[in-house]
Order: C-alpha cells, then structure tokens, then sequence
C-alpha cells in the first residue's frame, strides 16, 4: 500500500509539472555486482597514471551515476 501510494503521489507531482520521472533501483542480485563493479572501478581508476584531477572526477562521476559512469568508465576510463 506505501509503495502504492508513493508512487501515485510521484505521478501527480510529476504530471503537475510536466516532469516524467524514471525510477531505477538496482536491488539483490543485480545490485551486488553493479557495487562490486563499481568498487572494482574505483580501484582501477586510483591506481592509474592519470592526473590526479582526471582520478578524482572518475570516482565522482562512479559515485554518483553507478550505472552509467560505470559504463563511461569501462569505456572512456583511463587506461594503465
């Protein structure tokens, strides 16, 4: 019933500002690989020759967007 209801009350809002939110939560599984992923990352990452600013944004941007800048870092990340 409270996930019922949160999420009527997150369509009102979102409809009463025009807002369509998108709500992805990683749980079980799923969610212990992506932070065993992203842990791995983050080692990677402070353990390569790049700058200390290009290590910091890295692990930021890991933190903050686990999925996707786990994806970037897999991609785009600095290399050894």
């Amino acid at each position: 019933m409270i996930q019922r209801l949160h999420f009527e009350f997150r369509q009102e809002c979102g409809e009463h500002w025009g807002i369509h939110m998108i709500d992805l939560q990683v749980t079980g599984f799923f969610g212990l690989l992506l932070l065993i992923l992203d842990i791995y990352a983050i080692i990677k990452t402070v353990q390569s020759s790049a700058g200390t600013l290009g290590k910091v944004l890295w692990v930021v941007l890991i933190l903050l967007l686990p999925v996707l800048g786990f994806i970037l870092w897999l991609l785009l990340g600095p290399k050894r």
